[in-house]
C-alpha cells in the first residue's frame, strides 16, 4: 500500500485534537486525524459532559432512570459537532485505528501508513488505578463506566476526594443512594484554599455523606453485597466501588521510542509544546500539568499560532488555568493559594480581601449565602490568584482569569458597571474592598475637600 502524505497528523480525537483538526482543515491545509476510540474522546464520552448532565439531573431531583436517560441525551446531543462525518465533511482523513510511530516521520495506523510534515499528539489520559492489594479482584468502577449504570447503586464507596470523586458523590447523594469517600490526602480538594475545602466539609456533612480523610486504603474485596474497603482501622461496607484517584497520560501504544520522543510520567514538551522531535508536538492530557478541557484547547490554540500562522512568540503557560468543582455551591479558583504566594512573594508582600457571599445581595435574595470569594493580591493590586465559592462560581472566575492574562490590575473593575442585583457584583466589591484605606485616608480627604473649596 503506497505511502499517504499530510500536512498535519494529529493523534487523537478529544478536545484538543479537534480543536487542531478543524482550523488546519479550515485553513486548506491537509490533515490526517487519527482516532482508537470513541470521536470526542474523554471529554465527551466519559468526562465533562456526562457529569455535569448528571449533576443537572440530581439537583432537579430526576430519580436515577431518568437521570442516566438525561446523560445519554446530553452525549447524543453534543456527539454530532465531534463525529466522524463532520471532520470528513471538513476534509479531514479520519482513521479508526490505534496510531504506531514506526519512525520519526512515518505513524502506522491499521494498514495505511501516514507521513507528515508534522504531528501533534492528543491522546489524552485514562483513569489511574492505585496498586491495592485486592483491588485487581474487586469489581470498580471509574469515570469511563459509572455513566453506564443500569441500576442505582445502594451505597457507593468512592476513593478519592479530588474533583471526580466529590462530583459524583455529591451526584449520587442526591439521586438517593448513600455515599462514603475515602481520602488519602489530609483533606480532600488537597492544595486548595482552607476556606473552601471547609466550605465543602461543611457541605458534604450537611449531606449526610461519610468523609475519612487522611485514611490509608489497606485492601478491597468482593463480598456477597457488593465490595469491602479495608482502612485498617475500620472496613466500609457497600454496594459498589469508584475509584477515582487520579489520571495518568495515554501514550503506551503509540511506540515513541520508534518516534525518539522522549517520555516519562507524560510526553515531555518544551515550551512551545515541540517534543524532543521539534516536529512532533503534544498537547492536552498526554502532556499537560493542567489536565483540563479548556486547558487543551488553549494548548491547541499556541500549536495553531505558532505552526500555521508563524507567531513564533506564542508560548504554552500553565499558571492562567482556572479550575471548577462543580458541587453546590461550586468552586472556583484561578492562580495562587494565599499560602503559595506567600511562599513565592513574601508574606509582607501579599494582601488578602475575604467577603463573604452574605454581603451579595442576589444570593441573599435566593437564599444561597454558603461561600465567599477570596482574593490574593500584591500591595500594587496586581492579582495573584482568587477562590470563589459560589452558585455560578464557574462563570464569575472569568474575570479574574482575564486580568491575570493580561496582567492588569484589581482597579480594572472598579470602572466596570455590572447589573444589579447579581452575584457579579462580589468581583466588583473586592476592588473597592482593596483600595477603601488608600480611598478614605487622610491624603485624600484633605485632597477631597481642598478641591471641593476650589470647585464646589
Amino acid at each position: 500500500m503506497p505511502l499517504k502524505k499530510y500536512d498535519i497528523c494529529i493523534i487523537g480525537a478529544g478536545s484538543a485534537g479537534l480543536t487542531m483538526a478543524a482550523v488546519s482543515a479550515n485553513l486548506g491545509h491537509k490533515v490526517a486525524l487519527i482516532e482508537r476510540d470513541k470521536m470526542g474522546g474523554d471529554c465527551l464520552n466519559y468526562g465533562c459532559v456526562p457529569s455535569k448532565a448528571l449533576l443537572a439531573a440530581a439537583k432537579k431531583g430526576l430519580p436515577f432512570n431518568q437521570a442516566m436517560e438525561k446523560v445519554e441525551q446530553a452525549i447524543a446531543s453534543i456527539a454530532p459537532h465531534d463525529s466522524q462525518d463532520r471532520f470528513e465533511g471538513m476534509g479531514v482523513d479520519v482513521y479508526r485505528h490505534q496510531g504506531r510511530f514506526i519512525s520519526p516521520t512515518i505513524l502506522k495506523a491499521g494498514e495505511d501508513e501516514i507521513q507528515a510534515k508534522r504531528f501533534v499528539i492528543a491522546t489524552g489520559s485514562a483513569p489511574f488505578v492505585p496498586p491495592i492489594k485486592g483491588l485487581a479482584d474487586t469489581p470498580y468502577l471509574t469515570n469511563e463506566t459509572i455513566f453506564k449504570l443500569q441500576q442505582q447503586p445502594k451505597h457507593l464507596v468512592i476513593i478519592g476526594g479530588g474533583a471526580i470523586g466529590l462530583e459524583m458523590a455529591f451526584a449520587f447523594k442526591k439521586l438517593g443512594s448513600e455515599v462514603t469517600v475515602v481520602e488519602g490526602a489530609p483533606n480532600i480538594l488537597f492544595g486548595s484554599e482552607p476556606e473552601a475545602v471547609a466550605q465543602v466539609q461543611k457541605t458534604l456533612k450537611d449531606l449526610n455523606i461519610q468523609v475519612y480523610e487522611n485514611a490509608k486504603v489497606e485492601s478491597t474485596k468482593a463480598t456477597q453485597s457488593g465490595v469491602a474497603v479495608d482502612l485498617n482501622d475500620n472496613v466500609i461496607e457497600g454496594s459498589h466501588l469508584l475509584v477515582a484517584t487520579g489520571r495518568q497520560a495515554n501514550f503506551e501504544n503509540l511506540d515513541l521510542a520508534k518516534a525518539k520522543v522522549e517520555t516519562a510520567k507524560k510526553i515531555k514538551v518544551n515550551n512551545k509544546l515541540q517534543t524532543s522531535q521539534k516536529h512532533i508536538y503534544a498537547i492536552g492530557d498526554c502532556a499537560s500539568q493542567n489536565m483540563f478541557t479548556h486547558h487543551a484547547s488553549f494548548e491547541a490554540s499556541v500549536v495553531i499560532k505558532r505552526l500555521l500562522f508563524g507567531m513564533f512568540w506564542h508560548k504554552n503557560s500553565q499558571s492562567m488555568v482556572p479550575k471548577v468543582l462543580y458541587t453546590h455551591p461550586e468552586v472556583a479558583s484561578v492562580g495562587l493559594t494565599q499560602q503559595q504566594a506567600s511562599q513565592k512573594h513574601g508574606a509582607q508582600n501579599v494582601r488578602c480581601v475575604h467577603i463573604p457571599l452574605s454581603e451579595n445581595d442576589r444570593a441573599v435574595c435566593e437564599g444561597e449565602t454558603d461561600g465567599f470569594i477570596k482574593a490574593v493580591l500584591n500591595r500594587k493590586g496586581y492579582i495573584l490568584g482568587v477562590t470563589i465559592v459560589s452558585p455560578h462560581a464557574g462563570e464569575l472566575i472569568t474575570p479574574w482569569t482575564t486580568l491575570m492574562t493580561h496582567k492588569r490590575k484589581v482597579a480594572d473593575l472598579s470602572a466596570v458597571t455590572v447589573p444589579y442585583p447579581t452575584y457579579s457584583e462580589i468581583n466588583k466589591k473586592v476592588a473597592s474592598e482593596f483600595y477603601k484605606d488608600t480611598f478614605y485616608g487622610k491624603k485624600v480627604q484633605r485632597l477631597s475637600q481642598l478641591l471641593f473649596k476650589l470647585l464646589g
